[in-house]
Order: C-alpha cells, then sequence, then structure tokens
C-alpha cells in the first residue's frame, strides 16, 4: 500500500548477518507502523527518493514504480508482484572487487516457498556462453 501510495520504494539485499530482523518486517503491519521501529534495523535517508533504506544492506536499490501486478486470487501464496526503475543504487565499498560483487562478503539469502523457508545465495558456478559478436 505504502508503495502504490508513494510511487517509490527502496529494494534492499539482505545478508544473513541481519536475516531475522528482516523476517520480522514481513509482518502485515498498519500502514502507520514503522517496519523500522518493529525491526530495530537503521533507516536512512535514500538520495533520489523520498523513503528510507535499510542501514545494515550493503546493496540497496532506490526505484520508482513502474507497475504493481496481483499474483492470485487472495488465497494463501498470493501476492505482488513490484515492478520499477532503479534510479540509483548504493553498493557497500567492501564488497566490490574486480568489478564483481563479493559474495562471500555479502552473504545473500533467498526467500523459498513455505512459510519458513529462506536458503544462502553462495554456491557460485560458471558456464560458458557463446556471443554472438553480430548483435
Amino acid at each position: 500500500k505504502n508503495i502504490q501510495d508513494t510511487g517509490v520504494f527502496a529494494l534492499n539485499i539482505v545478508s544473513e548477518s541481519f536475516a531475522p530482523e528482516m523476517v520480522s518486517t514481513a509482518t502485515e503491519f498498519p500502514p502507520d507502523i514503522s517496519e523500522f521501529d518493529e525491526s530495530g534495523l537503521t533507516p536512512v535517508s535514500c538520495e533520489k527518493i523520498d523513503v528510507m533504506r535499510v542501514g545494515e544492506s550493503k546493496i540497496s536499490f532506490e526505484c520508482e514504480l513502474n507497475q504493481i501486478i496481483e499474483i492470485g486470487d487472495g488465497s494463501p501464496g498470493s501476492g505482488f508482484l513490484v515492478l520499477g526503475t532503479i534510479v540509483l543504487f548504493h553498493v557497500s565499498d567492501d564488497l566490490y572487487e574486480n568489478g564483481r560483487i563479493d559474495l562471500e562478503k555479502l552473504q545473500p539469502i533467498g526467500r523459498l516457498a513455505g512459510a519458513n523457508g529462506y536458503c544462502r545465495i553462495s554456491d557460485r558456478f560458471e558456464i560458458e556462453r557463446k556471443i554472438n559478436p553480430d548483435k
């Protein structure tokens, strides 16, 4: 609701170090309740948009809303797909090495299906792909 009302949002990459605090923000709070106050996470002002981002997050994106797509019929498992344009991104200096993000330092996590499922995104592998030089 807040994203729909303001037209902007911050997307914060979650590291395992603050996963419990992140999970506490998954509650459906009324719009007037601050997730920062409830979770203990640190609010940091964005530079291009008028919202806060998570200070503990080593990567954050400041975004302008393009579209919200409702997925499902409101039953469990339903939700919303929020699409936006990144207008500014923040990357902690200690993560960026040789043009790449160091996943071992970031320790990102992801949400899986089910009420309590999460995963570590740390098992990296490479597959060589051919690039068409004519395009």
